[in-house]
């Protein structure tokens, strides 16, 4: 090798070979996108995480647990306590009163029988201490009105037969505890004590007429006749008296016609004229006196 004195030699480069440089260019490259997948990974951690708790069903989360156990103190059937709460001492008391009072009106429906009238108002009666505010207050009410309208049908159905005092004594009984019910009965009850005043006065007149009359006298059965003609229509005892004046006209004409029978023609024409116009036998009878004058039977 030839020195040259007097030249330095040229110093050592420091740049590397070309592919050196481009395997440390390419491994920056290669952490770059490294560390951006990773970064775009942990991001969408989070959401994967939350979209799997809501695909997972509720069950895995949390267990079944079993219901409470009843509480015997409390029942879901109470109509008071429809959820089976605890009771409170206000709610215990007032399930109590709604007991009571259920236990009052069954024993009042036991009373009941029908036709009598008295027991429908013992019925009311044990039916009454139910108390305003309580449980059951307005079936109890209830219960009264309609036994009180059964007791005045009894009456009236006493009345219609002419049992005025039955009817009365049965209207009495109705109490009033409901004003609409108990003003009708007082109404009914004035009238009927006015049909019982006229029905002693109309038996009076039926009991006189029948003791005057006398067997085979006319004149007898045209006074009773004439007695029970002062019973007015539709006063108690009219149809009674009614009947009893066609049962005396017929027989005065049977008398009248035993007269004539025997040939006494003239006492049958007076016989006969004694049946009152109006009369089932007044026709009969007139035709039988146009054929006695003419002394034909």
């Amino acid at each position: 090798m030839v020195h040259h004195p007097g030249r330095q030699s040229a110093p050592a480069t420091d740049e590397k070979p070309w592919w050196q440089q481009l395997l440390l260019w390419g491994g920056g490259a290669a952490l770059v996108l490294a560390l951006m997948v990773a970064a775009v990974v942990i991001r969408n951690r989070d959401a994967f995480i939350r979209q799997q708790a809501i695909e997972t069903p509720a069950a895995k989360e949390s267990p079944v647990t079993a219901p409470p156990a009843p509480n015997p103190t409390t029942s879901s059937t109470d109509p008071l306590n429809p959820r089976g709460q605890q009771l409170t001492s206000q709610q215990t008391s007032q399930q109590s009163r709604l007991q009571a009072n259920q236990a009052t009106l069954e024993q009042a429906k036991r009373l009941l029988r029908p036709n009598q009238a008295s027991l429908f108002n013992k019925a009311i009666v044990q039916a009454r201490q139910v108390q305003q505010g309580d449980p059951l207050y307005e079936q109890a009410r209830q219960d009264m009105r309609r036994w009180s309208e059964v007791i005045l049908d009894l009456a009236e159905g006493r009345a219609n037969q002419g049992n005025f005092g039955a009817a009365i004594a049965a209207a009495q009984l109705i109490p009033n505890d409901d004003p609409s019910v108990y003003a009708k009965a007082q109404q009914t009850i004035a009238q009927w004590k006015l049909r019982s005043t006229q029905q002693q006065q109309n038996q009076s007149i039926i009991q006189a007429a029948r003791k005057q009359v006398q067997p085979n006298q006319a004149s007898s059965y045209r006074r009773a006749i004439t007695a029970l003609s002062k019973i007015p229509p539709g006063q108690p005892g009219y149809a009674e008296a009614q009947q009893l004046i066609a049962q005396g006209s017929r027989t005065i004409y049977l008398i009248a016609q035993s007269r004539a029978s025997r040939g006494k023609f003239q006492d049958a024409i007076q016989a006969a004229a004694l049946v009152p116009a109006g009369t089932p036998s007044f026709e009969a009878a007139q035709k039988a006196i146009a054929r006695w004058q003419q002394g034909k039977r």
